[in-house]
């Protein structure tokens, strides 16, 4: 026969650990949160309305694990970023050049251009945004991601 203390402290101590679980899956969903909202608002205006819930990275030197987001200000070379691009994939990223000395990688994923969100938009509609401005040898402002998964399921869509 257990004593009726002995009882009440059992109880008490299971809905404290299930207490500490659902507050870990909390703080796990609102990481995801975050992560979705820069996905769904363009960077910049997230910034300017301090959505960015720390996400954006501002340094090239740290490690571009998944889902972090980065961003990159390019300095057009002879009128070059010195990447290539498949929809929002960057598969080329050339040595030497503006992208590779700001840390952009083969496999990142674009998601805005000069503040614009470009996820969902046509390769064409990209590129020009990417142009805009070179006559004026204009710096451009990336956020990218990087996502090697993205550049795969392009390489398949445009080899098919």
């Amino acid at each position: 026969i257990t004593h009726p203390v002995q009882e009440l402290t059992k109880l008490v101590k299971s809905q404290r650990i299930e207490i500490s679980l659902l507050n870990k899956e909390s703080a796990r969903k609102d990481e995801e949160i975050a992560s979705l909202k820069m996905l769904i608002k363009p960077p910049a205006v997230a910034k300017a309305n301090g959505v960015t819930e720390g996400i954006l990275q501002d340094d090239k030197r740290s490690d571009p694990g998944p889902m972090k987001l980065r961003k990159v200000r390019l300095h057009r070379k002879d009128g070059r970023l010195g990447l290539g691009f498949r929809g929002t994939a960057i598969d080329r990223v050339h040595d030497g050049g503006p992208a590779a000395l700001q840390g952009v990688q083969r496999g990142d994923q674009l998601i805005s251009v000069n503040g614009v969100n470009v996820e969902g938009m046509s390769h064409h509609d990209i590129g020009s945004l990417i142009e805009e401005g070179k006559d004026r040898n204009e710096r451009v402002k990336l956020v990218v991601r990087h996502n090697p998964e993205r550049l795969k399921d392009v390489e398949d869509e445009w080899s098919e």
